[in-house]
């Protein structure tokens, strides 16, 4: 439980204070890009037995927008690879 809250405060906080930055890069581990994932898509800390694959170097693109909907653009993208 105190992991999944400090990924919601890390996400609370990069939200909070990135409103100057069209865009936000967080670099992190598979267990922290799933509760950030669970935060973001406000999935109650009841459900943990979800897992968001995250291969090496895999992207996620989530984004929030001006209005109520937030957008999930991709998940785990290893394009850049190619």
């Amino acid at each position: 439980m105190d992991f999944t809250l400090r990924a919601e405060h890390v996400l609370s906080y990069i939200k909070e204070n990135s409103a100057n930055y069209k865009r936000i890069a967080v670099i992190s581990h598979g267990g922290v890009i799933t509760k950030l994932m669970e935060s973001f898509l406000q999935i109650p800390h009841e459900m943990n037995d979800m897992w968001f694959v995250s291969n090496n170097t895999g992207i996620h693109l989530l984004e929030y927008t001006e209005h109520r909907y937030k957008l999930i653009r991709f998940i785990n993208s290893t394009s850049h690879l190619d």
